[in-house]
């Protein structure tokens, strides 16, 4: 027998533990809804208050890392909002089922 084969037979998903766990699941996404919800007001917040010095005249508007790093993090909190990760993860895990088999 060869290891991919012994792989697949001892880390199959066994999706009946997941039926069971509903409640738990449940409670998961609304945490990671409300944290994203949290995040995303972060970022408008810290947004706003840099616009602001810069209306101050306490900031200069041409600052490449502080834009940088705002569009990354923009980047990184759609991507985990609009379940992309997910999909991208589901797309490996169909991936490594159908190479493995």
């Amino acid at each position: 027998m060869d290891y991919l084969s012994k792989m697949k037979k001892v880390y199959t998903v066994d999706w009946s533990v997941l039926d069971t766990m509903d409640w738990f699941l449940l409670l998961v996404g609304s945490l990671g809804s409300l944290l994203c919800i949290v995040a995303l007001v972060y970022w408008f917040y810290r947004f706003f208050a840099y616009l602001i010095l810069v209306s101050l005249g306490r900031e200069r508007l041409k600052n490449p890392p502080f834009w940088q790093k705002m569009a990354a993090s923009l980047m990184i909190l759609f991507v985990v909002m609009t379940g992309a990760l997910f999909l991208f993860l589901e797309q490996l895990y169909k991936y490594l089922a159908a190479w493995g088999a």
